[in-house]
């Protein structure tokens, strides 16, 4: 199979993006397939972050097991952004089960990839989610610094639907941490 075939099959994942779920899973097994084929590791990563993408909302159990398979497949890649991706979504799981020290990490490792291969879209997501944790944890300094990160992100891109947004929302949260932090006197 040519490059410009899998190119179009992983661009039709993309495209059918929480669309049709069967369709996206027949997609994303054929996908896999292929890498199996190729003996191409990146490829069958990449079918299997997808795949767990999709099960995210409805199968939560079996979008952990496809992305923690991802990872692995995809830790000597150079896709950053699917690795950051795959950190931020088993992050999210994990805060779901409550397991705040395990999402801490996934988050952070998130964060690390997309700061370091200048992410900026996941830099903004991700370390809102790292200060939510923080912020539950009652780490409010920590909580401020991660906010102030996603600002940054929110600024350069403010033309963004949800930028505004984003910035009051988060605006809000530091300013319950200064409350809290008794440097301010009233709400």
């Amino acid at each position: 199979m040519n490059s410009n075939k899998i190119a179009e099959l992983e661009h039709r994942i993309i495209a059918n993006r929480f669309e049709d779920v069967t369709l996206q899973i027949e997609l994303c097994e054929k996908l896999y397939e292929i890498g199996e084929e190729l003996h191409d590791e990146t490829i069958m990563g990449k079918a299997l972050f997808y795949n767990g993408e999709t099960r995210f909302s409805s199968q939560q159990s079996e979008a952990e097991a496809y992305i923690k398979k991802s990872l692995e497949l995809l830790k000597n890649s150079e896709n950053y952004e699917l690795l950051a991706r795959a950190n931020n979504l088993l992050g999210i799981l994990a805060a779901e089960a409550e397991d705040l020290s395990v999402a801490l990490d996934y988050y952070l490792t998130c964060f690390e990839i997309a700061r370091t291969h200048q992410l900026e879209h996941i830099i903004g997501l991700c370390s809102c989610n790292i200060a939510g944790i923080f912020l539950l944890l009652e780490s409010y300094e920590e909580t401020i610094y991660y906010f102030h990160a996603g600002i940054e992100v929110y600024q350069k891109n403010i033309d963004h639907p949800y930028a505004r947004r984003n910035i009051a929302s988060t605006y809000c949260n530091i300013f319950i941490c200064y409350f809290k932090l008794k440097k301010i006197d009233k709400l």
